[in-house]
């Protein structure tokens, strides 16, 4: 006989996983930017990929592949805080370039 039980022994990744997104969801339908996500966001908005590069590493924590990414979004004008609260990642706040680097994903 095939119980609750026996059903979630069998598919507890999926169970697991499907609780961490709900968690991740709502986190991320509440979080409010930080100063260094806002820091991060204006260096990757601001500084030529030159300064990205070889210049702003020695001053700040991140990366330069951090700034790379973020640089992405910020070169097609997209809002800091739809970018930085994870709502970015609905069609209708996205450009037409990440929809078309993304084709595959939730853009179908």
């Amino acid at each position: 006989m095939n119980t609750v039980a026996d059903c979630l022994r069998r598919h507890y990744r999926v169970v697991v996983f499907a609780v961490y997104l709900a968690v991740v969801i709502v986190t991320m339908a509440f979080h409010e930017p930080w100063f260094d996500e806002a820091q991060s966001w204006l260096i990757a908005r601001d500084c030529p990929y030159r300064d990205l590069l070889l210049v702003r590493p020695h001053y700040e924590g991140h990366p330069p592949l951090w700034w790379l990414l973020l640089s992405i979004p910020a070169a097609t004008r997209q809002s800091f805080n739809l970018c930085c609260s994870g709502r970015c990642c609905h069609p209708k706040a996205c450009s037409r370039l990440s929809q078309a680097m993304f084709p595959c994903t939730v853009f179908g």
